[in-house]
C-alpha cells in the first residue's frame, strides 16, 4: 500500500503515512455512529421512565398510608399527614385514648423530600441513588411504624393486643414498589450512558504522529555548499 500525498510505500494497516503523517484510506473510512446514538435515545428513555414512576410514587403520598380501626370507628392517615404531622387527627385521638406522639413521621418526609430530589435533579447517577433512599424509608416507616406512633405513652402495638385494629394501605405498598422500579430504569440508564462513552472511546480517531522537524540540512547539499563557497573564495 502506497501513501496517497507523498507517495511513500507503507504496511497494510498502518493509520497513518510514518513519513508525512498523512491519514491513510482505512483511518480516513467514516465512523458509524448509529450504535450510539440508538444507546443515548434508549438511555433517555429509560431515565426519563423513572422519573415518571418516581413522581407517580410522590402522588401515593396522598392517600392512605396507614389506618386505625377502633370501638367501630376507622381513622385513614395518608402520607401528607405525617409529614405535616395533621393536628386534628392528634387531637381526635388524644380525646379518645390519651395523649398521642403526634402523626409526624421522620421517614416518611425522608422518602418525599428524597423522591421530590429525585425527579428534579438531572443527573442519573444521582437520581438513582434517591429514589432507591425513598423506597428504603419507606420500608423502614413500614415496620417501625407499630412502635414509632404511641397512645397513653403505650406503643401501637400494646394497643393492637388490646383489640385496635392497625393497617397499613396500598398506596403505601405501591409508592414503595414505585420508588424500586424508579430507580431501576434511572440505574439502566446510567449504564447505558457510560457503555455509551466506552463506545466513543472505541471509535475516536488516534491523531496523528507527530512529524519531526530535522534542521539540519542533507549531506549532499552540505557538500555542494562548501563546494560553492570555496569556488568563491577563488
Amino acid at each position: 500500500m502506497f501513501c496517497k500525498k507523498c507517495g511513500s510505500e507503507i504496511s497494510d494497516g498502518t493509520k497513518f503515512c510514518s513519513k508525512c503523517g498523512a491519514p491513510t484510506e482505512e483511518n480516513s473510512k467514516p465512523t458509524i455512529t448509529v450504535a450510539q446514538n440508538e444507546k443515548s435515545g434508549s438511555a433517555h428513555s429509560a431515565a426519563l421512565i423513572g422519573k415518571i414512576a418516581v413522581l407517580i410514587a410522590l402522588i401515593c403520598f396522598f392517600f392512605t398510608f396507614m389506618s386505625v380501626s377502633c370501638s367501630g370507628q376507622t381513622r385513614e392517615i395518608s402520607g401528607t399527614d405525617m409529614i405535616f404531622g395533621d393536628k386534628s387527627v392528634t387531637q381526635e385521638v388524644e380525646s379518645q385514648a390519651g395523649e398521642s406522639s403526634g402523626l409526624f413521621n421522620i421517614f416518611v418526609l425522608l422518602s418525599a423530600v428524597s423522591g421530590i430530589a429525585a425527579v428534579a435533579i438531572k443527573k442519573s447517577g444521582i437520581s438513582f441513588k434517591l429514589s432507591g433512599l425513598s423506597a428504603i424509608f419507606l420500608l423502614i416507616f413500614r415496620f417501625s411504624a407499630k412502635s414509632y406512633y404511641k397512645i397513653g405513652g403505650e406503643p401501637l402495638k400494646e394497643w393492637e393486643k388490646n383489640g385496635m385494629d392497625i393497617s397499613f394501605g396500598f398506596p403505601l405498598y405501591l409508592a414503595i414498589i414505585l420508588f424500586i422500579v424508579g430507580a431501576l430504569f434511572i440505574w439502566s440508564s446510567v449504564n447505558e450512558n457510560n457503555q455509551g462513552n466506552s463506545f466513543k472511546q472505541l471509535t475516536a480517531k488516534p491523531k496523528p504522529p507527530a512529524i519531526p522537524v530535522n534542521n539540519t540540512p542533507p549531506a549532499d547539499t552540505a557538500q555542494e555548499t562548501s563546494v560553492e563557497d570555496n569556488s568563491k573564495t577563488e
